[in-house]
């Protein structure tokens, strides 16, 4: 027998053959074989054909490596051309997976796009599916879909599932296939928060005792009855866990939030807000770059109509008492703003009392120094930045750095400016994913990365919960002067970071965005968040690392945002290509109506002027050639219509008035 044949499904069959053990062929892409060394009653090893390369499993424990060695095969003979297998997607791109040429050879991928936003493999066969697979890697969407099981799978593997595009999903019920192992973990716990706000329903599943993966089942079982329902609250990513367990405060922040059933994440975002606002604004960032920053920190909210974001920036102000350092309660002033004209005149200096705008100030001069504007939904700001001259937008950029704010005047009265680093304003923002492009859309200017993005989703809360804790009370430390600004001092590996990025964006280097100084600005700051939570002055490394993963957390969330936004714009866009093709079809359908016309008054005006029957030679002449492809089927039609009648002549025919064309003649007469 050959053993060098087209395909590896075959090569391998035709392998164990001439090594004198027994194969079954069950199908065409599935077979049983006899492991080597074992008897001949023996079939425990499966083989499956998954397009382009096989997946083989040995009942007996046998290494996959060590079977194929046994019949003189490596594991390049899995593959087709035992070099590469390449996957193609419906957005044209690609991924290719190379064979391994030496027996403990890594994974090797390489790819023509990024994997952010891109659609899912296979994607475009799961449109009339109720349910869909979703699994790690193509080679399982592959080997369910022999079983006639619709899966799909993300581009770039568990590391990368998070970036993807899955707005294919939306509706459907998903079962999502977690590999047993700790990258299949991690990617189950990036990618269920993300699924729960777009299929109807998310399970999360593993392969059957014995099989690591959907391809591995398959191979197996030629089935995948046996699966395991996986419990994501009970098997908590470790990294998560650690992150909530690592302070007694974030500890307090998480059971309060679950004992009133909302996120987490969303009560620590409004959390930050509220106690970064608690801090006068003579509290800075020292100038790692530039000069120094402020302190002043917005975070959105993101979730669905009715998913908890005005319920978790209420619990964030149930769940921490915010206290001075002599144990006084502090106050923060809320508000919702107007204008942008409005962000500044809350900070705007004012006397207690005074009859008029025009008369003498009197009274004690009173100014707020600190804020925390409170959006439920960010569709308010989105109203107010749609205004005629509306200055929203830009302020709200300066204020994030601290900049001066408002509008010099020519009357004192009506003046706004307030000086820069002279106030504290954070920002509470809900946002439903639909309308997260009022961000979004701003990304030139940095608007999106100058935001901590948290979800409202607890994909891993507890069906019962406890209840609630007591308030717990956060101190404020004292900054000393209050007088004078108190620079914070931060941790020489963040220093060192920020200046590193900076110095890459400086050179010009391709691979930074720009826009990722705002990203480490913003990282800073909830570093402090997390200080000022601990009522400390310093910024610990710890605080730093905490910081790192909730951004990382905040792109992950961005990030969906895009990918939802980016397929609402390509279903407009569709929606309007239909609309101008059907406009485009009715326009052509009328002209063809008027030309059909043209040609069938001709023919009649034609006949009308002759005595008996006319060629049709003849009647296509009378009309302009651009009709004439018309002329058959309207001579048809009239014959239909009782118009006129129609005879055989040779290989052509003839046509001529009926008898009954009178119901025609009045209009034909005046026509001719």
């Amino acid at each position: 027998m050959n053993i060098l044949r087209r395909t590896a499904f075959e090569r391998l069959l035709d392998a164990f053959r001439c090594n004198g053990l027994a194969v079954i062929e069950h199908s065409a892409t599935r077979a049983s074989a006899q492991a080597p060394g074992h008897s001949s009653a023996d079939r425990s090893v499966s083989i499956l054909d998954v397009g382009g390369k096989v997946v083989m499993h040995c009942h007996a424990g046998e290494n996959t490596a060590d079977v194929l060695a046994a019949i003189g095969l490596t594991m390049a003979d899995m593959f087709d051309n035992r070099r590469d297998l390449t996957y193609r997607y419906p957005d044209a791109a690609w991924a290719k997976r190379k064979a391994p040429q030496q027996r403990n050879s890594k994974k090797s991928f390489e790819q023509s796009a990024s994997p952010r936003g891109g659609l899912l493999y296979r994607q475009d066969r799961i449109t009339d599916a109720v349910t869909v697979h979703l699994v790690e890697g193509e080679q399982d969407a592959d080997a369910l879909a022999t079983i006639g099981v619709p899966a799909v799978s993300a581009r770039s593997g568990a590391s990368s599932a998070h970036l993807a595009n899955y707005a294919a999903l939306a509706g459907k019920h998903v079962i999502v296939w977690q590999d047993k192992d700790n990258a299949g973990r991690a990617r189950v716990a990036r990618i269920e928060p993300i699924l729960k706000g777009i299929a109807e329903s998310v399970t999360v599943v593993e392969a059957p005792d014995g099989c690591h993966d959907a391809a591995d089942a398959v191979a197996r079982d030629g089935h995948i009855d046996h699966v395991t329902t996986v419990n994501p609250s009970s098997d908590e990513p470790d990294a998560d866990a650690d992150f909530w367990q690592s302070r007694d405060v974030l500890r307090h922040i998480r059971s309060f939030a679950r004992a009133r059933y909302v996120s987490p994440d969303a009560v620590l975002a409004a959390a930050l807000c509220r106690v970064i606002a608690a801090v006068e604004p003579t509290v800075v960032l020292p100038p790692t770059v530039g000069s120094k920053a402020s302190l002043n920190f917005f975070a959105a909210l993101v979730g669905r109509s009715g998913q908890g974001k005005d319920a978790a920036a209420a619990v964030a102000a149930d769940c921490l008492e915010i206290r001075d350092y002599r144990g006084k309660m502090v106050e923060i002033l809320t508000r919702q703003p107007g204008s942008g004209e409005g962000l500044a005149a809350t900070f705007k200096a004012r006397h207690a009392s005074s009859a008029s705008a025009d008369d003498e100030p009197e009274g004690e001069v009173i100014r707020t120094t600190r804020a925390h504007l409170v959006v439920p939904e960010v569709g308010t700001l989105e109203a107010i930045a749609g205004r005629q001259g509306s200055t929203l937008v830009g302020e709200l950029l300066k204020a994030y750095m601290g900049q001066s704010i408002g509008f010099d005047n020519a009357k004192a009265s009506t003046t706004t400016s307030v000086e820069a680093h002279s106030y504290r304003l954070c920002l509470t923002v809900g946002v439903q994913p639909e309308n997260a492009g009022f961000f979004l859309s701003r990304g030139k200017d940095g608007l999106p990365q100058r935001l901590f993005w948290a979800s409202t989703i607890d994909p891993t809360a507890p069906e019962d919960c406890t209840d609630a804790p007591a308030p717990m009370t956060v101190r404020l430390p004292k900054f000393a002067p209050a007088d004078a600004f108190y620079v914070l001092r931060i941790p020489d590996d963040a220093a060192a970071e920020i200046r590193a990025c900076r110095h890459r964006i400086r050179i010009g280097d391709a691979d930074v965005d720009p826009l990722d100084g705002h990203a480490n600005l913003t990282r800073l700051k909830i570093a402090v968040g997390m200080m000022l939570l601990e009522g400390r002055t310093v910024v610990s490394d710890e605080d730093w690392r905490l910081a790192g993963v909730l951004l990382d957390r905040s792109s992950r969330v961005r990030e969906h945002l895009q990918s939802v936004l980016a397929d609402k714009r390509r279903k407009a866009n569709r929606a309007r290509g239909h609309e101008a093709a059907e406009r485009e079809e009715i326009v052509a359908e009328r002209r063809d109506q008027a030309d059909r016309r043209r040609v069938a008054d001709a023919i009649m005006r034609k006949l009308n002027r002759s005595d008996g029957w006319v060629s049709r030679t003849e009647l296509r002449q009378t009309l302009k050639g651009d009709l004439r492809s018309l002329f058959d089927s309207v001579a048809d039609a009239l014959v239909d219509d009782g118009a006129i009648e129609k005879r055989d002549a040779g290989k052509s025919f003839e046509c001529r008035l009926s008898r009954d064309w009178s119901r025609f003649g009045p209009d034909l007469k005046k026509a001719s």
